[in-house]
C-alpha cells in the first residue's frame, strides 16, 4: 500500500507553529511532516487542522497542492479508511488483504473472517458484555459472570443475631466499617438475610448478591473474621426458586463439625448401684457460639430378670438432663444399641462430658458390652459450629 506524503506549506509571511507536533514552519517555507511523524500523529494534530482551516497552511501530497477539503481528509481521514492493522488507504474503503478489521463509513467495526470472504459486523457492546458471533455479525451478550456465580466474594464477618441494617456497628466481636461485606443470616424476618455492604446510613445488598438470579440455592461465601464465625464457610440451603426480599434465606455453616472427642469401655465394667455413678467421660474444647452434640451408644447384659438401666448427662459436674432408661433381660445381651443425641449450647471453653448410670430391680450385676463382645459402649462428643 502506498504511503502518504504530507507536505505542509506556510503561505503567510510569519512563522506558523503546529503545536500538536511541536513544528514551526517559517513564513513562505514548506516542511515534509511525513519525514518526522507517523500519519496517525499528523491526524491527531488539532493545531494542524486549525491552521489549514484558517488558510495559513496548504497541504501537498508531494505532487500537487490539495484543496481545502482534500487537505483535511489527509489530516483527518474518514474513519472508513482506517484499518486496525494501521494500514491506511485513502483511495479505497475496502480493507487490504492483510487487514483483519476496519471501521466502515458509519463508524461500525467490521471483522474479517479468517479464511473466508465474510465480513462480520460488530454491533453495540455494553459494559460488562462479551462478544459473540450471530450470523454475519458480532454482538455483545451478557453472560453469567462473577455476580451470578454461586461462589461469592468473601465477607468480613457474619451476624450472630438480628441486627439493624444501617450504620457502623460491632458484629461477632468485629467493628465493621463502611464498605465491609457482611453475611446477614440471623434476621427475625428471614427474607432480610443475605450479603450486605456496611454503610454509615442504610445498608444495601452487595452488587454480586442483590438480584434473585444472583442468590440461588447452594450459594457459598467465606467469612474471614469474628469470634464465632471467623475463617468459616457458609452455603445457602434454601431451595429454589428464590425471590430476593420475599423468600426467607437460611445460611448453614459448611464446616459444621469441628472438634471431636471419643471414648469407649475398654474392659467389662459392672454395677449394682441404685444411685448414679460414672460410666463414661471425656473432655472437649469448643469455641463460642457452638453446640455440643453427645452420641451415647450402649449394649448391656445382666444376670437378673427385670432390671432397668437409667442414664443421665452431666456437663462440667452439672446434671443437664436425664437420658432415659432401658430394660435388660436376664442373662441376655441387649439387642441393638441405644443412641442419644443431645445438643447443649454452652459458651467457649473446655467441657467435661460424663454419662452416669444406675440400675433398679433385681439383684444381679449389669455390665456394658465392650469389644469384642458385641455392641460397643461408646461416648462420642463433637462440636457443632453454628
Amino acid at each position: 500500500m502506498p504511503q502518504k506524503t504530507v507536505i505542509a506549506k506556510n503561505v503567510t509571511g510569519s512563522p506558523a507553529t503546529i503545536a500538536g507536533l511541536g513544528v514551526t514552519i517559517a513564513g513562505g517555507a514548506s516542511a515534509s511532516l511525513s519525514d518526522f511523524f507517523r500519519l496517525d500523529e499528523i491526524q491527531e494534530s488539532a493545531s494542524l487542522t486549525t491552521l489549514v482551516n484558517a488558510g495559513t497552511l496548504v497541504i501537498n501530497d508531494g505532487v500537487a497542492d490539495l484543496s481545502l477539503a482534500a487537505s483535511l481528509n489527509w489530516i483527518t481521514p474518514a474513519i472508513s479508511d482506517k484499518d486496525l492493522n494501521a494500514e491506511l488507504d485513502a483511495a479505497s474503503a475496502t480493507p487490504t488483504a492483510n487487514a483483519l478489521a476496519r471501521f466502515d463509513a458509519n463508524g461500525l467495526l467490521t471483522l474479517k473472517e479468517t479464511g473466508g470472504p465474510t465480513n462480520l459486523l460488530m454491533g453495540a457492546v455494553a459494559d460488562g458484555q462479551v462478544l459473540q458471533r450471530s450470523g454475519t455479525g458480532i454482538i455483545g451478550v451478557t453472560v453469567a459472570g462473577a455476580a451470578n456465580d454461586a461462589w461469592k466474594q468473601p465477607c468480613r464477618v457474619a451476624t450472630t443475631a438480628n441486627i439493624t441494617l444501617s450504620g457502623t456497628q460491632t458484629i461477632d466481636g468485629v467493628a465493621v466499617i463502611a464498605g465491609d461485606r457482611v453475611l446477614v443470616k440471623n434476621q427475625t424476618t428471614g427474607s432480610q438475610n443475605g450479603i450486605y455492604v456496611c454503610a454509615a446510613g442504610a445498608w444495601s445488598r452487595a452488587t454480586d448478591a442483590d438480584t434473585s438470579g444472583e442468590v440461588v440455592s447452594g450459594t457459598i461465601v467465606i467469612v474471614n473474621e469474628g469470634t464465632a464465625s471467623g475463617d468459616s464457610m457458609w452455603h445457602l440451603t434454601t431451595n429454589n426458586p428464590i425471590t430476593l426480599g420475599t423468600t426467607a434465606l437460611t445460611w448453614t455453616r459448611e464446616d459444621a463439625v469441628d472438634n471431636i472427642a471419643f471414648t469407649e469401655i475398654a474392659a467389662n465394667t459392672t454395677t449394682t448401684s441404685t444411685s448414679y455413678v460414672s460410666l463414661l467421660s471425656t473432655t472437649i474444647t469448643i469455641r463460642g457460639g457452638s453446640l455440643i452434640e453427645v452420641i451415647f451408644t450402649a449394649g448391656f447384659s445382666n444376670a437378673s430378670a427385670n432390671q432397668q438401666i437409667y442414664f443421665q448427662l452431666v456437663i462440667n459436674g452439672v446434671t443437664t438432663r436425664a437420658m432415659g432408661s432401658r430394660s435388660v433381660a436376664m442373662n441376655q445381651p441387649m439387642s441393638g444399641a441405644i443412641t442419644y443425641k443431645i445438643a447443649a449450647p454452652p459458651g467457649a471453653g473446655t467441657y467435661t462430658i460424663t454419662v452416669n448410670w444406675k440400675v433398679s430391680g433385681g439383684t444381679g450385676q449389669v455390665r456394658p458390652v465392650a469389644a469384642p463382645d458385641g455392641e460397643y459402649t461408646t461416648l462420642n462428643v463433637r462440636e457443632v459450629l453454628t
